[in-house]
């Protein structure tokens, strides 16, 4: 179902239902009572896709082929039908002539990272151009475990400290920021400090926050009950 937001009034929003074969299929399945009705809302970037999102996506092909042997264009159609199950639907074509947003080849990008990390596949070609600014990237390194300087096996370090004499285990992490390095770039960033590892690896220091599944998938204990 496509809509449009056809007015906002304080926290309000109206929205239209572009296509009249589906407000009939609404009015069939629910009748009068719209109350039952749930939309899910997507806020997509209207802007067409960047030179630099193609460039990476077939940068990060390539090193899969390199890895597996399966051809980029048998990697591409892959990925394409990987979005499409996705997003229920959706198509995304990266040819010049396509009108593919921003946001639908950012979600494309995120589910090939996504496969990348799942199988361990080494990151050469594509190194220097991955989003490494962007939060999926870096929950991506925590999640599965990678360096996000090197991609070597890493642990998840705090950003922020917990305080002294404060009990790791009982601690609330949901309220933390994580970032996973290698042990030897932990060691690093501690010698150096934060600043100067942004500025020599042009990395954000800040660390992101994990959901629950995540933090209890990667065995980081805490006091979540009460909290």
């Amino acid at each position: 179902m496509r809509i449009k937001t056809a007015q906002i009034v304080g926290n309000e929003a109206i929205y239209k239902i572009s296509n009249q074969l589906e407000v009939e299929q609404l009015k069939t399945m629910y009748g009068d009572d719209i109350g039952k009705i749930e939309i899910g809302i997507e806020y997509i970037d209207p802007r067409r896709f960047s030179v630099k999102q193609r460039k990476l996506f077939f940068s990060l092909l390539n090193d899969i082929y390199r890895y597996t042997g399966q051809g980029v264009k048998e990697l591409e159609e892959y990925f394409y039908q990987e979005y499409y199950s996705a997003t229920f639907g959706g198509v995304v074509d990266l040819h010049n002539s396509s009108g593919t947003t921003l946001s639908e080849v950012n979600l494309l990008i995120e589910i090939v990272i996504n496969f990348i990390f799942e199988w361990n596949i080494p990151v050469n070609e594509a190194a220097n151009i991955l989003p490494k600014n962007e939060a999926y990237f870096l929950y991506g390194c925590c999640k599965y475990r990678k360096c996000m300087e090197c991609g070597l096996k890493a642990d998840i370090h705090h950003v922020d400290a917990l305080g002294m004499g404060s009990n790791r285990n009982k601690a609330n992490h949901l309220k933390h920021h994580f970032m996973a390095l290698c042990r030897r770039h932990h060691q690093e960033i501690e010698r150096i400090g934060r600043k100067a590892f942004s500025d020599k690896y042009h990395l954000p220091v800040s660390g992101i926050k994990l959901d629950l599944p995540t933090l209890k998938k990667l065995n980081i204990r805490g006091g979540y009950i009460n909290d």
